[in-house]
């Protein structure tokens, strides 16, 4: 409809279409180029408004305070716990002679047999025990596919 207007008045008015029709393309590009501009940057500020506004929000409801509060606990607790790890292999038990110990007391098959045990019922001891121990074999890589293919 906006052609057949156009038409009719190049026309009546008697002005050379394609010098009448450049202007017209040249008006709707701008047109429909600054239509796209505002919709980018009203996605963009809303965006931002969006994100100002849930600052607020967390401002408000004292979510920041919460989140540095718990963050220092979490990390107070994992420090005590490294502590108290490393005064526990230092002054108590030293873990390097406890598996020795314990690993040297037992033939392979019954070790073999054990770790096969505890993953197929409930999996309670950890596999790391296992690996340590391979780890002390004069061949570490053959007794770890022998323990992945018992898994």
């Amino acid at each position: 409809m906006l052609i057949t207007l156009f038409f009719i008045f190049c026309s009546q008015n008697q002005i050379g279409i394609s010098s009448i029709f450049k202007v017209f393309l040249s008006a709707t590009l701008f047109r429909l180029l600054g239509n796209m501009k505002k919709e980018i940057s009203q996605k963009n500020r809303s965006f931002s408004h969006k994100t100002q506004l849930y600052h607020i929000y967390y401002r408000r409801t004292g979510l920041y305070p919460f989140l540095l509060k718990h963050t220092i606990r979490v990390l107070v607790g994992i420090g005590v716990l490294v502590a108290g790890l490393l005064a526990l292999n230092k002054y108590v038990i030293n873990v390097d002679e406890a598996m020795q110990s314990m690993f040297s007391n037992f033939s392979d098959g019954a070790i073999f047999t054990f770790f096969t045990l505890s993953e197929t019922i409930l999996g309670l001891v950890p596999p790391d025990l296992f690996i340590v121990w391979a780890g002390g074999k004069e061949s570490p890589y053959t007794f770890l596919l022998a323990l992945e293919n018992k898994i």
